[in-house]
């Protein structure tokens, strides 16, 4: 069938042309996923608030720094592998860059079964160190009996084999106070524990314990502090290349190597939310006030002619089967019964309003998906072929905040242009002059109240979005108020 199909002669010669709804993704305005999933800061059994270059199980590789993993299942308290020793981290402190760790195994079990298998405390030099404020408690096993002079709170019952040997705990001023020789006892391990800590080592195995399990401070580093400090600066996250394992700044519109894009911020979503949807801000205004403006001062709908039917032929003339679709500037188009039958035969319960040149219904097609029918009623040439103009430009717009025409790839960005008009406040370049935006204090109000509900429609959560019907009852309240 060729383009008299067209002609529509159902409802006497009306044109008819859609355009789909905005319920396309959103993903453009939500951030890049790498930042989203390290952006939360995460809990690890006590500890909260954590984040680079800590990691979890749960957390991503490119989130954290090596060697700094934490265990979190195993108990109330995250561990951590240093050099094959592992560790409670009892406190992490990320502003001081300072975290609080004691020996698992000691912290446990200050004799355990097989002593010769307790090695040294020792860190990893590249990541961490030691704070002054600290000193070394020695744990001493297998020791002859001329530890008979050790105070007896200080010593230690351990057995190996069934068999009791000799064991005590000092520090390096207490064994010259004592001249005790070191080299009575074939283990010695080194532990440091807090200076203010080491008065309350005279308690015995308990207060041994109790310090064991407290822990002491270490200062921890990486190698990129002065690139974390500069990408945390310009609004990124601290992250690592999944690859490589170097550095990585995550921004919110993709990973950079060492610092976000300037203009880069942690509410960067919700400007490029504003700033890529700013086209539709000013088509949602002006469709609310045209809809309000109208139904203020609503005409009577022209019954269309056959010469709008007539004139408007020539446009689709070269269309050869509009019954099976085709394209009108790339623009996929339906047949009258398909539109008849996704608008319930223009229902006027599905009517959203009057727009120009038309009314506009909502609809559903076999698909499902949801579409609005633009329906012409003026009965003037020059009309329709400002209704086929307006066609042509929105072919050549493409946005998620805009609604689309089926089957058309290009796309053009007019959101740097609108943006400015936003944040500038200069509602009055998105309204038609005509309405009295500077001189009808109502007109202003009511602009600016339609202009607060297209912000809410933009909104990249779902749940932050109102629904259609909320939108039609806040037009019809704006509406009421004017």
């Amino acid at each position: 069938m060729g383009a008299p199909a067209l002609l529509l002669p159902h409802v006497h010669s009306i044109i008819i042309l859609f355009f789909l709804l905005v319920f396309v993704p959103i993903s453009y305005c939500e951030d890049d996923e790498y930042y989203k999933q390290c952006f939360t800061p995460f809990q690890c059994g006590s500890l909260s608030n954590l984040s680079y270059p800590f990691l979890s199980d749960e957390r991503p590789e490119f989130c954290g720094f090596q060697g700094f993993r934490l265990r979190c299942r195993e108990g109330p308290i995250p561990i951590i592998t240093i050099k094959n020793q592992e560790f409670y981290v009892n406190f992490v402190n990320q502003s001081e860059r300072v975290m609080t760790i004691a020996r698992k195994d000691l912290s446990e079990n200050v004799c355990p079964p097989d002593v010769a298998e307790i090695p040294n405390t020792t860190l990893n030099e590249t990541l961490f160190s030691y704070v002054p404020e600290l000193e070394n408690v020695n744990l001493f096993y297998n020791c002859s009996n001329e530890v008979k002079m050790i105070p007896t709170p200080y010593k230690i019952s351990c057995a190996e084999n069934d068999e009791q040997r000799d064991a005590f705990y000092a520090t390096d001023a207490l064994l010259r106070k004592w001249n005790q020789d070191p080299s009575d006892c074939n283990i010695r391990v080194e532990v440091p524990v807090p200076k203010v800590a080491v008065e309350q080592l005279s308690g015995g195995m308990e207060a041994l314990t109790k310090v064991l399990r407290e822990g002491f401070n270490v200062k921890y580093m990486f190698d990129t502090i002065t690139v974390c400090h500069g990408c945390e600066n310009s609004g990124g996250i601290c992250g690592s290349n999944s690859s490589t394992s170097g550095f990585t700044c995550l921004c919110t519109d993709q990973p950079n190597s060492y610092t976000c894009p300037k203009g880069n911020d942690k509410n960067v979503g919700l400007k490029v939310c504003i700033a890529v949807g700013a086209a539709f801000v000013g088509g949602a205004i002006m469709c609310a006030i045209f809809y309000i403006y109208q139904r203020r001062h609503k005409r009577k709908t022209y019954a269309p002619s056959s010469f709008v039917s007539q004139s408007t032929t020539s446009y689709f003339s070269s269309n050869s089967d509009t019954e099976k679709g085709g394209l009108y500037f790339g623009v996929f188009l339906f047949t009258y019964a398909e539109l008849e039958e996704a608008t319930n035969n223009f229902d006027s319960a599905k009517e959203l309003g009057d727009r120009r040149f038309g009314t506009v219904y909502y609809g559903k097609l076999r698909d499902e998906r949801a579409v609005a029918v633009k329906r012409l009623y003026e009965n003037n040439y020059k009309r329709v072929d400002q209704f086929m103009n307006e066609v042509k430009i929105l072919t050549r717009l493409r946005h998620q905040h805009l609604a689309s025409l089926y089957g058309h790839p290009r796309e053009i960005n007019l959101s740097n242009m609108a943006i400015n008009k936003i944040q500038s406040r200069a509602l009055h370049e998105l309204v038609d002059h005509n309405l009295g935006f500077e001189s009808d204090y109502a007109i202003r109000r009511m602009v600016t109240a339609v202009a607060e509900l297209a912000f809410q429609c933009l909104q990249a959560a779902k749940e932050m979005r109102p629904s259609m019907e909320n939108v039609l009852e806040a037009l019809k309240e704006i509406q009421s108020k004017g």
